[in-house]
């Protein structure tokens, strides 16, 4: 890859991925939008979490599942 504006050329297929300082909805928002989510999928392992504290890697923080699983059997059926 090669850097090019403060962003890199992906090759070959010539995809431009730039990077900015995040803009973001914050921590607080982002869980909300997400516990109201439906993930249609086969496993809670894939689900997203969030840590209380948040995780640095040295603490045991409390994980918890946000959104709802939605088995796909149920979907198809």
């Amino acid at each position: 890859m090669t850097s090019q504006l403060n962003g890199w050329l992906a090759r070959p297929s010539r995809v431009y991925t730039g990077l900015r300082a995040g803009q973001g909805p914050g921590k607080e928002k982002l869980q909300k939008h997400l516990e109201g989510m439906n993930f249609p999928c086969e496993w809670e392992e894939v689900l997203p979490l969030g840590f209380s504290p948040p995780s640095d890697g040295t603490n045991n923080p409390v994980q918890r599942t946000i959104g709802k699983l939605v088995n796909l059997s149920a979907i198809n059926s």
